[in-house]
């Protein structure tokens, strides 16, 4: 899959280059997907084909072919970014599929009630954790309309029975559960609670359609058989969470993908990697606690991903670790250390955390979507400070290269990963220039240098932030900082405390008197 993402990448690359003269290329690329995936579902919906007529199968190819074209449309125009990398468009793919496979062995063994055996709730369920609620909404329509043509073309007499639809509705009332209540998700155990929510809304509507007439259960709405039938239903929602829970590190191992669930223990202040900055770096540590405070902000009113960039921003600082004493928020004193070296020498130190912390995060298999926020807060910004002192240190009119003393990069590839670049900037400045408390038009103007001085670097060239994401990031900033620089009351001395430590001496004395007393009386 890595090989894939390389060859679309230079392909990218490649028209991008070549200009409009390529758009030859992105329509064969369209029609051949286009081609694949219309040819697939007829497979999966269709087959065997002896079951239908030349005709049939002529109006059912036009149909899936026109649905296909306007599915693919609308996914490049409203959630390209939910398939943004190969890996995530291959196990979107795989889903579907192995939906409508089970859809179709399990409709072609039973027409009727079949359909509460497939499970659409355990798919929902990934959908909505390894993209997001409303791009598993957008799909369950879709599927579940693919599903009630399958269902039909399976029908003995292409008819599709009263029974089949209540079922099919009882699925489709699992499945939405599914996705809605997938929310807030703090721990891999509520995905089985969600499992559970979603076997009692299918038991719920499957008691709804008998009292209907719809579902005929042998016996009426308290026999066995009905009883039955509500215990699957309740085992059907259960499995959907027992299975996801196992399945979902699975899926994020085999596709490099990151839930929100693995955020969220990444997050947990017990991890290794935050508790041993803790004690190796401390200072790094509550600088990356601030930079988290302000990112987030930023992040939180340009409408990103609030959690990665927080997560992003705990580990950004990872190689400030290895020689911390180089880093003043560790060592007061770190001027002194590098006073013994050269300019070069010291930014070389300075430089390398960036490269040191990628290896650390890949040591530990941190998620490589965090490698963003690693190399992207300094990007390929210069450390000015040693590169002023080398130019006033050069004799003879000597020459310095300004490319030593800067990062490698990349720049940020993200808006995410951009915003915490300006957080970082301006935490770390704040330190050094802001001292007491501040107003918020100074605190305005230094966030907006912040953000000025990034973007004439070029900081930005590589990602799709834009000018208004810029201003809503510095408003939401700017609320943050002045929190962490408020006012303080100054409490006013008690006036007593001058006479309570006048009496406490005289206390004191009075002790320490009676003590040479005694002891010069013992000693006679």
């Amino acid at each position: 899959m890595d090989r894939l993402e390389l060859i679309e990448n230079r392909l990218h690359t490649s028209l991008a280059r070549n200009g409009e003269g390529a758009n030859w290329p992105r329509r064969a690329i369209w029609i051949v997907t286009w081609a694949s995936v219309t040819g697939a579902l007829l497979g999966l919906l269709a087959f065997p084909f002896k079951h239908n007529s030349v005709a049939a199968m002529g109006g059912l190819t036009a149909v899936i072919g026109a649905a296909v074209f306007l599915f693919l449309r609308y996914i490049a125009r409203f959630r390209s970014g939910n398939l943004d990398t190969t890996r995530k468009r291959l196990l979107y793919v795989l889903l579907i599929a192995a939906q409508l496979f089970a859809a179709r062995l399990c409709v072609g063994y039973e027409p009727a009630r079949g359909w509460l055996f497939i499970p659409a709730p355990l798919f929902a369920l990934l959908l909505t954790v390894v993209y997001n609620q409303r791009f598993a909404l957008d799909h369950l329509a879709v599927l579940f309309a693919l599903m009630a043509m399958q269902g039909a073309l399976a029908a003995p007499v292409g008819v599709v029975t009263a029974e089949a639809t209540a079922s099919l509705l009882v699925l489709f009332s699992g499945s939405l559960a599914t996705i809605l209540l997938t929310r807030n998700l703090r721990s891999r155990v509520r995905l089985v609670k969600v499992g559970l929510y979603a076997g009692l809304v299918m038991a719920g509507a499957m008691v709804a359609f008998e009292l209907m007439g719809f579902w005929k259960s042998e016996g009426g709405l308290f026999s066995l058989d009905m009883l039955k039938w509500v215990g699957i239903a309740l085992a059907h929602g259960i499995a959907a969470g027992v299975i996801a829970t196992s399945l979902i590190p699975i899926l994020e191992l085999a596709f490099g993908i990151v839930t929100e669930i693995r955020l969220l223990e990444l997050e947990d202040g017990n991890h290794p990697l935050l508790k041993l900055m803790l004690e190796r770096a401390p200072g790094t540590y509550m600088h990356t606690q601030n930079v988290a405070r302000l990112a987030s902000a930023g992040v939180e009113a340009i409408g990103g991903n609030a959690l990665l960039t927080r997560v992003g921003t705990l580990f950004h600082d990872l190689g400030k670790m290895v020689r911390p004493e180089y880093f003043t928020e560790n060592e007061p004193n770190s001027k002194l250390y590098h006073d013994r070296l050269t300019p070069q020498m010291s930014a070389m130190i300075i430089l390398s955390h960036v490269k040191e912390g990628v290896e650390i995060a890949r040591q530990h298999k941190l998620p490589r979507v965090l490698e963003d926020f690693i190399t992207g807060h300094h990007g390929t910004s210069s450390v000015k400070y040693f590169y002023h002192k080398a130019k006033m240190q050069a004799t003879n009119g000597a020459h310095v290269e300004e490319s030593q003393f800067r990062y490698p990069g990349p720049k940020p590839q993200s808006r995410e990963a951009a915003i915490l670049a300006i957080a970082d900037l301006v935490e770390a400045s704040g330190r050094a220039k802001l001292d007491g408390p501040q107003t918020p038009a100074t605190m305005q103007k230094f966030v907006h240098d912040a953000i000025m001085t990034k973007l004439s670097d070029g900081q930005f060239d590589e990602c799709d932030i834009t000018m208004r994401d810029l201003k809503l990031a510095e408003d939401a900033m700017v609320k943050a900082l002045v929190s962490m620089y408020h006012h303080r009351i100054k409490y006013p001395d008690d006036p007593d405390a001058r006479i309570k430590k006048l009496a406490m001496m005289e206390k004191e004395e009075y002790r320490k008197e009676l003590a040479k007393r005694k002891e010069k009386i013992l000693t006679q």
